[in-house]
C-alpha cells in the first residue's frame, strides 16, 4: 500500500465531510500530477472499509484512464473485487464490486444492475467532460443509476472544473456537482516541487485565425486546419522549435487536423531530428507504435492531432509546442499538463519541498519550455488562473473576448475621442499614431503563472459605477466599477447584498473609496449608487491602480489616490440603473 501525500489525505477526508455533512455531489480538483487515481483507489479502499460489499463504478471516456485507475487499486487494496464494463478492454461484466467501465460502453446499461449490484457509489474521473444537458450519456447513466438507488452519491475528479459551453461544473441550470470539496493548486504543486515549472519564450512566429470561425467555444477544426496548414509558417514554426529545442529532449507537438500533423512531423524529419505523428487516420497498430518508441527514447518528437492531452504520462517531456490554436480552457491546461511532471535525480531524498526541487534542478529537466505559436497564452491567460464565462453553442464569426477594442485617448488631458479624430476634440491635441489597444505588446513575455505576471500602474482617466443584474435566477444586483485607463478598461464587482467574502470585500471598497464614512455602509446596491451620486463627498476615483493582466482579465493589486494633474478636472460618469 501507499503512502498517501498529506493533501491526497486531505482530499479524501473532505470527500467523507461532504457526503456526511453537505448536500449535492462533491467535486475535487485535483491538476495533473496530483495522483488522482490514488485518490481514487484509497476512497474506494476506505469505503468498502466502512462498508463491507459497498458497490462502487467508475466512470471514464478513456480505456486507458480505467487501466490505470484499476491498476492503481490493485497496488492499493489488493483484496478489491474489481473488473471492467469496457469493449476496447475486451471484457464486460457487472458481477464486480467494483466496476471500471467507459461511459460508451455502460451508458444504457444502468437498468440491467439488479438490487444487490446497483451502485453505492459512482466516481467520474476526467469529469468535466460530463455537460450540464441531461440528454447526453453520462447524465442519463446517472438518473438512472438514481432511480436504482435514491442514496446513490457521485464523486467528480477532474483538473479543469469548467466546460466551454457552460462554465463552471458547480454552476448555473443543470450542474451535476454542487460544490468544490477540494482543490490542490497547480501553482502550490510547483512550488512544493511535485511539477516542474513552464518556461515561456516569446514565440517570433503567430499563426492568424482572424478569420475562422468558432464553435461551442473553440475554433471549427475543419476551418482551422485550412488556416493554418501553409508550408510557409510551418517552416518558420519548426525553424523556431529547432532552434529552442536543441538542449531538450522529448518535443510533443499538438496540432490542427492530420494533414497539418503530418506536414510538420515532415518538416522536423527533413532536419535530421527523428519524429513520428499520431492521429486517427493511422491504424491503432501504428500509433500505438509511435507512442511506444516516443517513451523508449527512440525518436526525439511525437506529433499529434487530441490524441494526447489526457492520460498520457512521459516524464521526460520538456518541451511543448502549440501548432494548434484554441480557445478551450480544458484543452489548454491539459496540454500543459502534459509538460509539467517532474523527473527526479536518481538517489536524492524526496521528503521535503526542497528536496524534491533540488532532484528536479538536478534531473536535467529543471523546467518544460511551451512554444505558443497560436496565440493560446495571451487568450486563455495562467494556467493556475484561468477564467472561464459561460458561452451558449452558438457559431460566431469570433468570441467575443478575442475581439480587440480601440480608443483614442488624449495623453494631454485625458478625453475620449473617436478614432477618426486627428486631433482632441478638447485640447487640441495632435492623436495621430496614439491608438490604444488591449493587445499585448509583440516583444512582451506571456506568463503560464500568475505569480509570473509583473503588475502595471495605470493612470486612470474616468470611471464609471453601475447597477448590474446577472441574467440568472435570483440574482442580486451588485456594483460594475469600471476604471477607463490607457490600457483599456478593467472591471471590478462590489457586491453590498452577498455574503461572506463578497461582502467583506464590498466593505474594504467602501472603505477605501469612501473614508468619511468608514464602517458606516450601505445596505445594498442601490443605496450605494444613491449615496455616490448625491453625497457631498462621493466615492473617491483612484489617480493610479496597479493590476496585473491574466489574459484578458486584470487583477487590481493596489490604488493611489493621490491628486490628478490635469488641464481641467475629469468629469466622473454617473450611469444608475436601478
Amino acid at each position: 500500500m501507499k503512502k498517501l501525500r498529506k493533501y491526497q489525505e486531505a482530499a479524501i477526508k473532505a470527500i467523507w465531510h461532504h457526503i456526511y455533512n453537505a448536500q449535492g455531489y462533491p467535486l475535487i480538483v485535483a491538476p495533473v500530477g496530483a495522483g488522482k487515481s490514488l485518490i481514487i483507489a484509497e476512497s474506494i479502499r476506505q469505503a468498502q472499509e466502512k462498508y463491507a460489499r459497498t458497490k462502487v463504478i467508475v466512470l471514464s471516456h478513456d480505456k486507458e484512464l480505467l487501466r490505470q485507475n484499476a491498476e492503481e487499486l490493485r497496488l492499493q487494496y489488493p483484496e478489491a473485487s474489481f473488473g471492467f464494463y469496457c469493449a476496447g478492454l475486451g471484457q464486460k461484466k457487472l458481477i464486480n464490486d467494483i466496476t471500471f467501465a467507459s461511459i460508451q460502453s455502460i451508458h444504457d446499461k444502468a437498468m440491467e444492475l439488479d438490487k444487490t449490484r446497483r451502485p453505492n457509489v459512482v466516481i467520474v474521473d476526467e469529469c468535466h467532460l460530463i455537460p450540464h444537458n441531461e440528454e447526453t450519456q453520462y447524465r442519463r447513466f446517472i438518473n438512472d443509476c438514481e432511480a436504482l438507488n435514491p442514496k446513490m452519491r457521485v464523486i467528480g475528479l477532474t483538473g479543469t472544473p469548467y466546460r466551454s459551453d457552460s462554465g463552471h461544473l458547480c454552476e448555473g441550470k443543470g450542474a451535476l456537482f454542487s460544490s468544490v470539496a477540494y482543490e490542490i493548486a497547480i501553482a502550490w504543486m510547483i512550488e512544493e516541487g511535485f511539477l516542474v515549472k513552464p518556461a515561456t519564450p516569446k514565440t517570433t512566429t503567430q499563426m492568424d485565425v482572424s478569420d475562422v470561425r468558432t464553435r461551442n467555444g473553440d475554433y471549427i477544426e475543419s476551418q482551422l486546419q485550412a488556416a493554418i496548414d501553409k508550408q510557409d509558417v510551418t517552416e518558420a514554426c519548426v525553424n523556431e522549435i529547432v532552434e529552442h529545442g536543441k538542449d531538450r529532449k522529448r518535443w510533443l507537438i499538438f496540432t490542427a487536423g492530420t494533414d497539418h500533423c503530418e506536414h510538420v512531423a515532415a518538416e522536423i524529419r527533413s532536419r535530421g531530428i527523428t519524429c513520428d505523428g499520431i492521429h486517427s487516420k493511422r491504424s491503432k497498430s501504428e500509433n500505438e507504435e509511435a507512442v511506444a518508441a516516443f517513451r523508449r527514447g527512440d525518436i526525439q518528437c511525437l506529433v499529434n492531432v487530441a490524441m494526447l492531452t489526457t492520460g498520457f504520462n512521459v516524464p521526460e517531456i520538456d518541451l511543448l509546442a502549440f501548432m494548434r490554436p484554441t480557445r478551450s480552457p480544458v484543452l489548454y491546461v491539459q496540454c500543459i499538463g502534459r509538460g509539467i511532471r517532474p523527473v527526479y535525480a536518481k538517489g536524492m531524498p524526496l521528503d521535503t519541498a526542497e528536496e524534491r526541487l533540488a532532484a528536479i534542478a538536478s534531473s536535467g529537466k529543471a523546467d518544460c519550455m511551451v512554444l505558443d505559436f497560436g496565440g493560446v497564452i495571451d487568450a486563455l491567460g495562467c494556467i493556475d488562473d484561468i477564467k472561464v464565462s459561460k458561452r451558449q453553442p452558438n457559431l460566431d464569426p469570433k468570441p467575443k473576448d478575442e475581439k480587440k477594442p480601440q480608443m483614442r485617448v488624449c495623453p494631454a488631458c485625458g478625453e475620449f475621442n473617436e478614432m477618426s479624430a486627428k486631433h482632441c476634440v478638447h485640447c487640441n491635441h495632435q492623436l495621430i499614431a496614439d491608438v490604444v489597444t488591449l493587445a499585448e505588446e509583440a516583444d512582451k513575455k506571456s506568463a503560464l503563472l500568475s505569480s509570473d505576471i509583473e503588475p502595471e500602474v495605470l493612470t486612470v482617466i474616468d470611471w464609471t459605477l453601475k447597477s448590474y443584474t446577472k441574467n440568472a435566477e435570483g440574482a442580486k444586483p451588485v456594483i460594475k466599477v469600471t476604471y477607463h485607463t490607457y490600457a483599456g478598461n478593467i472591471d471590478e464587482w462590489i457586491c453590498f447584498e452577498h455574503q461572506g467574502f463578497a461582502l467583506q470585500k464590498a466593505k474594504k471598497w467602501h472603505d477605501l473609496h469612501m473614508p468619511e464614512y468608514k464602517g458606516c455602509y450601505p445596505e445594498n446596491t442601490a443605496d450605494a449608487l444613491f449615496l455616490h451620486k448625491e453625497n457631498a463627498t462621493p466615492y473617491r476615483m483612484p489617480a493610479t491602480i496597479t493590476a496585473k493582466k491574466s489574459g484578458k482579465f486584470w487583477e487590481i493589486i493596489r490604488k493611489d489616490f493621490a491628486a490628478i494633474e490635469s488641464a481641467e478636472p475629469l468629469k466622473v460618469s454617473y450611469d444608475l440603473l436601478y
